[in-house]
């Protein structure tokens, strides 16, 4: 692009642009930056912005492909060549776009399901504990109450550690101090 007056004019390609365009891009040369982006004010102010600045400009941009009428993300670096020129090389990120969006998505709803199952465990431990307690009151072998009261902590504990690596953010490790001291005041 050749900066004219307070215009930009197309002076060259490369093939890439050309495939873009499906070939279209070859009547372009000689038109003027604010005919062909009249629609997208972004790309005009880059052009004055990277010309002021004299410096690189990137910008992620969303152009809509005249000879598709597509939607596509391009990611664009404007760069001025003293004194008149500034080079415009564009990548297209919009599938790149689309798939770190369903990787987001996929992660929401692997965290969501995560936590449904975290509750679940929690509450099946809880009813566990529960029951064993229950089950503890009615036995009157002393024995047997000391098992029950033992298998009782042994569910807390589980409960404990799984709430532990829940909250954790590596998963992988536990701070042991500080689950033996939560178990101890359990017991």
């Amino acid at each position: 692009w050749e900066q004219e007056g307070d215009d930009w004019v197309l002076v060259s390609y490369n093939r890439a642009a050309k495939a873009l365009t499906g070939n279209r891009v070859d009547g372009l040369i000689g038109k003027r930056a604010s005919q062909l982006y009249a629609d997208s004010p972004e790309v005009l102010e880059a052009f004055k912005a990277c010309r002021e600045r004299k410096n690189i400009r990137q910008e992620n941009l969303h152009y809509r492909l005249r000879s598709s009428g597509e939607e596509r993300l391009f990611h664009a670096d404007y760069v001025f060549i003293p004194d008149r020129y500034v080079l415009v090389t564009t990548e297209d990120v919009t599938e790149k776009t689309r798939a770190d969006t369903a990787l987001r998505d996929s992660l929401r709803e692997k965290e969501m399901l995560l936590s449904e199952v975290h509750h679940r465990v929690k509450n099946n431990l809880q009813v566990l504990a529960s029951l064993i307690s229950l089950q503890k009151n009615l036995v009157t072998d002393d024995a047997s109450k000391r098992q029950l009261e033992n298998l009782g902590l042994r569910v807390r504990a589980m409960g404990l550690l799984h709430t532990k690596l829940y909250r954790s953010n590596d998963l992988a490790r536990v701070d042991m101090q500080e689950y033996l001291s939560a178990i101890a005041e359990q017991v």
